[in-house]
């Protein structure tokens, strides 16, 4: 919907990750860690798409199925 986040810069912008954390691991002590909360899909809730704007990367790579969302 119009509210959805949608794209790597939609969501870092979301979740406050900036350029701050370039360069940075990812680790508790710089602020820009992973969690695992025990949270589980199945592979039939993942929906995979064609990237989004990277048209210049050419139809090869454009095409690829990267882009990942929750059904």
């Amino acid at each position: 919907g119009a509210g959805e986040i949608a794209g790597p810069a939609r969501l870092t912008k979301y979740m406050g990750i900036d350029k701050r954390f370039n360069g940075l691991r990812a680790e508790q002590q710089t602020g820009l860690w992973f969690e695992d909360r025990g949270i589980a899909l199945t592979k039939k809730q993942i929906e995979t798409k064609p990237r989004i704007g990277v048209e210049y990367a050419g139809p090869m790579w454009a095409q690829k199925p990267w882009r990942f969302t929750v059904k």
